[in-house]
């Protein structure tokens, strides 16, 4: 009996499953703990047996958005709500419509089971595979050349470097295409009496229009936006082969499709659409992106992606860059087998296309300018980081050339491709030479010798060798039995190998042993309440930023784009001049870190008022604070610092906030790269008290801050002028040893009168230090790690004069006032958002730029709060609409084919 494709397709369903299936269980069931939550998420404790060190994924974001906003739109929907409304991140912000949430996505759902996430992507993996193997099978390619196009995609860069939001919409890229190429397929049987198969229209037109939609829904619109232009080529390509009345019902076919699409859609693009007219976008907006591009190099890391080390594994500037921006990789073998697809002129048409697309989206992913000029030139898309988000099209491109390759093999002669080889690899390298050249700024042998020594710390030399002996292999087998009909099964199985193993590497970063530590968690869960809590500013998460989402507590600090327009002023121009678009404690990154820590410490107040209760950090940097210093804006030249020489400063402060206890002091010393040793002696005297320290200079870090403890603290008894004595000495020791003397044109250079100086500097110059102050607070929970302290004073989330107030939840309270009122509200205010006092509708108005406010009546209320995107209602209404006709449509079609069976 002769195979047909319906008797393949399980098979080759099966084939793409099963090396999906030992990720699976190795992602499940260990060795390695892959926990993004216990990774990124700051709960995880103890974690050892990385066998590689560096990140699993570049994006932190898979833990921070993906997982905490994702896992609060399903705990909405399981409680019965529509997920339209975030309370736990910043003050409050749409959840919906931030889109990163995917919070209708279906898959979505998942991360309501436990490892959900893997689940997930497991799941959104295996659909891309899927769809690039029935589209690879509705071009017309074989089954080895389909298999290997499904598993190939399925193992591709972006699921492997991109884990968070970015990961969802490429999972049915391939099924877009599918559904036009089916409806090409269809047209070309189309003619004027129009004889087709409507059933099979039907099923094209209802799935593709399900797919495209969850495209939408999965959250990242802008990966969707550029595949989009891929897919539209595509479109163009296969209507230069239809006559005319086909390609009329080509686009009529394709027209239904979008309208379909986006009336299932139409709730989430109301959300978003309305939340982008009151956002913050920050970057993408405007200009954006225009001129923003990846360094050359990165295209070494496309075809050797761990030629640079593991992800963030290897400390340097040029190389932290490029992880940072790149989109994902292909591999060696599918670049190989792609360029040798373009020897053969079948399907030239299309090779042409592909061939044109990966060069024009490099050269404008690596900034050459008529690229770019031409890439700009479309609407919108300047506000897309185009040179991360456009990989998956390039990506996908090579697949389909190496699979095309793969299907064609069998008419290549041996000696031809050997020969060809040769010069297309000479070729390769050429062209790569080209992109890193160009830019001489960029390029650095010095980078290339740090990586190779870096490679001795790795694993990096071991997978590459074995690779290429799996390499060597195959091809001798392929050279043996070149007249045999198994050719191709090699090269796919070669490909194949390489994808898997790639896509298997960085998981190794994550720990074999581990735990998570929920002890504040929980602290913050019985406490809380409906206020905040905010990390201090200048070091990293204690809770990771947006985690507060999942656990169910409210974090001042988020991570996300769009953020609401209100939220970001109000948060840079009263709580944190410092923060940027994005209130992170540790970004932006070059800014005055002990200032900022500075303005927290003395404006608590202003926190208080926003509903802040606690701030958390951890233990060793939260027993000092910094409320003034000599942090000067330039260090003057370093001071050497002799064995046994004594060197003393004796000046005047003048501060209003001097009245306490100094604890310590930081000094900003070099010790020429680690070379230098010995103890230095450290003096503080004030009048006639004095207070000493020392520290091992062996133990110190070249050009940073030491702080050294002082063996008691000293009091600084008047507020206004106080004279002090700073003495230093260098016990024993080898080496030079400098301290940097601080510029005398400061910032803080009304605190300052320096009285005596070495007499081999120039007066009025200081060592460049830092008095820490003794802080007297005392945390209301903490553990060895973290320390938590709470605000006096906060204002409570719900607030009237003269009223009694009954929360039940942030969306419901009961209140009881002895006179007409405001209800204060410490939520986010939008338009979209409605109040019913009573059951009666009452306007929500802004209060303090940021807030809510309504107006209440003397005597009993209930008050219920609600928040709809503009226009939702409508498109439920159109959502629902589709659903019934395709309902509808189905129980037509069922008993209309159970009467054809009965008669």
């Amino acid at each position: 009996m002769k195979t047909t494709y319906f008797s393949e397709t399980p098979k080759a369903l099966l084939i793409i499953f099963i090396p999906l299936l030992i990720v699976g269980i190795f992602k499940l069931f260990g060795p390695f703990i892959v926990d993004p939550e216990m990774f990124f998420g700051g709960v995880g404790v103890d974690l050892k047996g990385q066998l590689i060190r560096g990140w699993p994924t570049i994006e932190p974001n898979v833990a921070q958005t993906t997982l905490a906003n994702g896992s609060r739109a399903v705990f909405e929907l399981l409680s019965g709500k529509l997920p339209l409304w975030n309370h736990y991140e910043g003050l409050g912000q749409p959840l919906l419509g931030e889109m990163q949430s995917a919070a209708l996505f279906p898959f979505t759902w998942l991360l309501a089971l436990p490892k959900g996430q893997i689940l997930m992507q497991l799941c959104l993996q295996f659909l891309g595979g899927v769809g690039s193997f029935f589209f690879l099978r509705k071009f017309g390619l074989g089954l080895t050349a389909s298999v290997l196009g499904g598993v190939l995609y399925e193992f591709n860069g972006v699921y492997s470097w991109l884990q968070n939001s970015c990961f969802n919409p490429i999972a049915f890229f391939p099924w877009i295409l599918f559904f036009v190429e089916a409806l090409f397929v269809l047209a070309l049987s189309f003619n004027e009496k129009r004889k087709i198969n409507f059933s099979v229209f039907n099923k094209y037109v209802i799935w593709g229009s399900i797919l495209a939609s969850l495209a939408v829904y999965s959250g990242f619109p802008e990966i969707v936006f550029l595949y989009s232009f891929f897919t539209l080529f595509w479109i163009l390509l296969r209507l230069r082969r239809l006559d005319f009345p086909q390609a009329l019902f080509f686009i009529k076919c394709l027209l239904i499709l979008a309208i379909l699409s986006f009336c299932l859609s139409a709730p989430v693009l109301s959300a978003f659409f309305d939340f982008l007219n009151y956002a913050n976008v920050t970057v993408h907006s405007g200009d954006g992106f225009k001129g923003s591009f990846l360094n050359p190099l990165a295209l070494i890391q496309y075809i050797f992606p761990y030629g640079f080390g593991p992800i963030f594994g290897i400390p340097h500037p040029t190389l932290y860059g490029m992880w940072g921006g790149v989109g994902g990789y292909i591999g060696f073998m599918p670049v190989f087998f792609g360029l040798l697809a373009l020897l053969n002129k079948k399907n030239f048409e299309i090779k042409l296309f592909l061939l044109c697309w990966l060069f024009f989206s490099l050269l404008a992913t690596h900034g050459l300018n008529y690229a770019n000029i031409i890439l700009y030139k479309i609407p919108v898309m300047k506000m897309v980081s185009v040179y991360r988000y456009i990989a998956i099209t390039w990506i996908y491109s090579f697949i389909l050339l190496a699979c095309f390759f793969v299907d064609e093999i069998q008419k290549k002669s041996a000696p031809n491709l050997v020969k060809y080889s040769l010069i297309l690899l000479f070729t390769l390298l050429v062209i790569v030479s080209f992109f890193i050249l160009m830019n001489d700024q960029l390029f650095n042998v010095k980078n290339f010798i740090l990586v190779f020594k870096s490679f001795k710390s790795i694993l990096v030399w071991p997978l590459l060798s074995l690779t290429f002996v799996f390499v060597l292999i195959l091809l001798l087998i392929y050279f043996l039995n070149k007249k045999t009909k198994n050719i191709r099964i090699y090269l796919a199985l070669l490909c194949i190998f390489e994808s898997f193993s790639l896509f298997i590497f960085p998981n190794a970063a994550y720990p074999q042993q581990g735990s998570k530590d929920y002890r504040l968690v929980d602290f913050f869960k019985k406490n809380i309440g409906f206020q905040r809590f905010v990390n201090i500013p200048g070091e990293p998460d204690v809770i990771s930023v947006n985690l507060g989402s999942l656990y169910g507590i409210s974090q001042l600090n988020s991570n996300d784009v769009p953020q609401p327009a209100n939220v970001v002023n109000y948060i840079n121009k009263t709580i944190d001049p410092f923060s940027s678009f994005i209130f992170l404690p540790d970004f932006p990154v070059g800014v005055d870190i002990e200032k900022r820590k500075n303005f927290f410490f003395n404006n608590l107040d202003r926190y208080a008022e926003i509903g802040v209760r606690y701030y958390v950090g951890r233990k060793e940097n939260l027993n000092n604070y910094v409320p003034f210093q000599f942090d000067l804006s330039q260090p003057f030249m370093p001071f050497n610092v002799n064995i046994n020489e004594e060197i003393i400063f004796s000046f005047t402060l003048s501060n209003s906030k001097v009245n306490k206890k100094i604890q310590s002091i930081s000094l900003m010393q070099g010790n020429y790269g680690n070379t230098a040793t010995g103890i230095l002696y450290v003096k503080l005297c004030a009048v006639d008290e004095c207070v000493e320290s020392s520290f091992d200079i062996k133990k110190t870090i070249d050009n940073t801050y030491t702080n050294a403890v002082f063996n008691k603290p000293l009091k600084i008894k008047s507020p206004k002028y106080n004279k002090l004595t700073l003495t230093f000495k260098r016990l024993k020791g080898d080496g030079q040893f400098a301290l940097w003397m601080a510029s005398k044109n400061s910032r803080d250079d009304s605190n300052v009168s320096v009285l005596l100086a070495p007499t081999s500097y120039p007066k009025n110059y200081l060592p460049k230090i830092r008095f820490n102050i003794e802080d007297k607070l005392a945390p209301v929970y903490e553990n060895e790690k973290i320390s938590v302290f709470e605000i006096k004073n906060f204002a409570k989330y719900f607030t009237a004069k003269n009223c009694s107030i009954a929360p039940i939840d942030r969306n419901r309270v009961i209140i009881n006032c002895e006179s007409p009122a405001k209800l204060i509200r410490l939520e986010t205010y939008m338009p979209g958002w409605t109040a019913l006092v009573n059951g009666k509708i009452a306007q929500v108005r802004q209060y303090q730029e940021v807030f809510q406010m309504i107006d209440l009546p003397k005597g009993y209320s209930e008050v219920t709060f609600d928040y709809k995107p503009m226009f939702f209602r409508e498109s439920i209404f159109l959502f629902f609409c589709v659903i019934i006709f395709y309902v509808l449509k189905f129980f037509i079609n069922f008993s209309r084919k159970k009467n054809e069976i009965q008669e």
